[in-house]
């Protein structure tokens, strides 16, 4: 049986192409899991909130040309998709500006990316 790659693994080989292609993005840490006693996780998480912590946010915005592309990363078997995740990414659908995308896994999120670039020149 073939054992399926962590999306932290496929969210990391894929920080790693657009390291290397020279795309600026980031990530968006919602995913965070919390350390410590159960008070410390707590406070943690109340701190958080207060800062802007929203559930469901995309794992990466990817910074384009007059386009900012958010993906929310999955394994390529399995992953699911909140109900949370698909509000942000439909939000993030209604702006001109913007585009949503669920990638399943490093290559499927390559090849979001390379068609929205590929998209984009052929529009200049």
């Amino acid at each position: 049986m073939t054992q399926v790659a962590s999306e932290h693994l496929e969210q990391v080989a894929f920080a790693r192409w657009l390291t290397i292609k020279k795309i600026p993005f980031f990530a968006i840490p919602n995913g965070t899991y919390l350390a410590g006693t159960q008070m410390q996780r707590v406070k943690q998480m109340a701190k958080l909130k207060a800062e802007g912590f929203k559930a469901g946010v995309a794992d990466l915005a990817i910074l384009l040309p007059n386009k900012i592309v958010f993906i929310e990363m999955k394994r390529t078997k399995g992953g699911v998709v909140s109900e949370h995740q698909i509000e942000w990414l439909q939000l993030f659908n209604t702006f001109s500006y913007c585009e949503a995308h669920v990638a399943k896994g490093a290559d499927h999120a390559i090849k979001i990316i390379s068609d929205i670039i590929s998209n984009l020149k052929r529009k200049d």
